[in-house]
């Protein structure tokens, strides 16, 4: 399995193209494998792998203070072109698994306190599988929003340190760019800026739950991109 980096938040499959420049009128928004397009009805499989992940609650403290975690696992997904393409094109992708660095359990416990978590830590992603869909903005960004998961539900996960569970859920919009040297994609999940978007937890309450990194992630088969 090829693996990929990740700083800060994971999770997602995510890529992007060289063609940053083109504008929202002429771009397709799919996805390429040797630069060429995914076939309508054929998925890409990609794999990742975390090297340090921060899942943040900004009140979920025992005593209401801030709660951040760094964790590592895998996640395994899809990416595609759909026919009919929705509002924004074609381009979608999606996780299915998110493991731990051994890929014998969805409980990951390669994590370890950043602030605020006291004793054992465990994290599960929830509302698995988790689609996203591939957009060009205004600014000439590509960006991945990460919706809805099964069921209509939202995407997140639940953090437990010392036998307290924080479930923080809620859509993610990241920003894609193409990494040419290593011929993959990288997935930014911002901290701060006008894109960043805060998640809802059990603990903190509404906009406290707060993810951060980057994803590059690969596939097996050959070069990955979107246009």
């Amino acid at each position: 399995m090829r693996k990929m980096q990740i700083f800060g938040l994971v999770l997602f499959a995510v890529f992007a193209s060289s063609a940053v420049a083109a504008t929202s009128a002429f771009a397709v928004h799919e996805w390429l494998l040797e630069g060429v397009a995914i076939p309508i009805g054929q998925k890409d499989l990609v794999d990742s792998e975390t090297g340090e992940l921060l899942l943040e609650d900004t009140k979920g403290g025992i005593t209401g203070g801030k709660v951040d975690i760094l964790c590592s696992g895998l996640n395994e997904g899809w990416v595609f072109n759909m026919e009919p393409p929705g509002p924004n094109g074609p381009g979608l992708d999606e996780v299915t698994e998110v493991l731990n660095l051994a890929m014998t359990s969805s409980n990951i416990t390669d994590c370890v306190n950043d602030e605020g978590c006291v004793g054992a830590i465990l994290v599960e992603a929830v509302n698995l599988p988790w689609e996203t869909e591939l957009l060009l903005n205004a600014a000439g960004q590509f960006r991945d929003l990460v919706g809805p998961g099964a069921g209509g539900t939202q995407p997140g996960w639940t953090a437990t340190c010392s036998g307290v569970p924080d479930t923080c859920t809620g859509h993610t919009n990241v920003l894609i760019e193409n990494n040419v040297a290593e011929k993959d994609v990288e997935a930014l999940f911002e901290s701060a800026g006008e894109n960043t978007e805060f998640a809802t937890c059990t603990r903190g309450g509404a906009n406290t739950g707060l993810v951060e990194g980057t994803v590059l992630i690969l596939t097996e088969v050959g070069t990955l991109a979107v246009s």
